[in-house]
């Protein structure tokens, strides 16, 4: 059955009105597009109707074609993609959490609260369309898809200012919902405030009659809230939020940085398998914003305090007097073994390139960092 749909599948696509996204995917990598395990989740989350799935496909590449460019359409979205404001919305937990356990069925649990408009409308949605994608990679998701919860509880709205803000942020969460590799099966809305009533009550008569199915609203204090919530099965012992009703990211933090740290181990695998199949050599890596783990080159007190430069000058201070004392071979050996402590954490060696983003030395001019350290 799913060799026949992934089939059917691969044809239904050729004929989607609206696919130029898409083809152009298919034009730079056949592979990527055409992926079986990549497909695979988007007849999951249309429940094998074929021409659901070609429909999310096709939006699916759009979306990602309008949030991160062309050429991103065949490459998987990673931390290393991101700009410094979308990685700020999504570290900071203030607008879209995961919950770190799922509901009684099974399925994941995804929060969203009613953040500030500091951050842009766009760096929202690439943070919640990054988000999605790390959801579909668990297949039991993919099976049982996803609980959406909105608490705006103790919230305050600001009429004027977040109004317009949050109805763009709606207006494109909608759109992305329909687009992502796994199908949103319940929403929960959660609110203490009349003026929220009002809103969410504009949304049910806006909204698609399945949408409109799966919507449960609960009104009143944190408490009955989330009393309500767990009358559905949400579990309440990993809900991030304290008894003063501050969100709380810790777990949420922890659980990006290892993510990073995985993600950049499987392109780097992913990277070596296409680029010896073509028979070219290996691209340098090109990083947006810096892990933790990694080693940035240039002056200044932003590349000295940052994490990983700290780390680097602790490991080559801890063998500087041995390096001092042994043979040009040796030394050798000595810059070579930092280098590598500090790649098998996923770290990188970066350097500043003009277009504004980093991007990975080799690896003679790392350990060139090390003997001048």
């Amino acid at each position: 059955m799913i060799q026949t749909t992934l089939t059917e599948l691969n044809a239904q696509m050729l004929k989607q009105p609206d696919a130029d996204a898409y083809k152009a995917a298919l034009t730079m990598d056949e592979a990527y597009a055409r992926d079986k395990t990549f497909l695979l989740k988007f007849l999951r989350a249309e429940r094998f109707d074929v021409q659901k799935a070609a429909t999310r496909v096709a939006k699916f590449f759009q979306m990602k074609a309008d949030l991160f460019g062309i050429d991103k359409l065949t490459n998987d979205i990673i931390q290393d993609d991101l700009d410094e404001e979308t990685m700020e919305v999504l570290y900071a937990g203030l607008a879209i959490q995961r919950l770190r356990e799922t509901d009684q069925s099974g399925r994941t649990v995804l929060l969203r609260f009613a953040d500030s408009a500091s951050a842009s409308v766009l760096a929202k949605n690439r943070a919640t369309f990054y988000m999605g994608l790390s959801l579909s990679a668990d297949e039991a998701t993919q099976k049982k898809g996803v609980i959406g919860i909105t608490y705006v509880v103790g919230e305050r709205f600001e009429m004027f200012n977040h109004l317009k803000h949050r109805r763009e942020c709606t207006q494109r969460l909608a759109r992305i919902a329909e687009s992502l590799l796994v199908r949103f099966v319940g929403f929960h809305a959660c609110h203490d405030s009349f003026t929220w009533r009002m809103l969410f009550a504009i949304f049910k008569l806006t909204s698609k009659s399945h949408i409109r199915a799966r919507v449960r609203e609960h009104f009143g204090d944190r408490r009955e809230c989330q009393q309500q919530l767990r009358g559905f099965g949400i579990p309440m012992d990993c809900f991030p939020i304290d008894n003063d009703g501050k969100v709380q990211t810790d777990y949420h933090k922890a659980d990006w940085e290892d993510r990073r740290g995985k993600e950049r181990r499987k392109r780097k695998e992913m990277t070596s398998i296409r680029q010896e199949g073509k028979g070219v050599a290996q691209r340098n890596a090109r990083v947006l914003v810096p892990y933790k783990h990694d080693v940035l080159f240039g002056r200044g007190k932003s590349s000295y305090d940052h994490p990983g430069n700290r780390e680097f000058r602790s490991r080559a201070q801890q063998r500087a007097e041995e390096y001092e004392q042994v043979d040009v071979p040796a030394k050798k050996k000595i810059s070579c073994d930092i280098v590598s402590e500090i790649t098998s954490r996923m770290g990188y060696f970066l350097k500043a390139h003009d277009d504004g983003y980093w991007i990975e030395v080799s690896e003679q001019e790392a350990r060139r960092k090390v003997s001048k350290e």
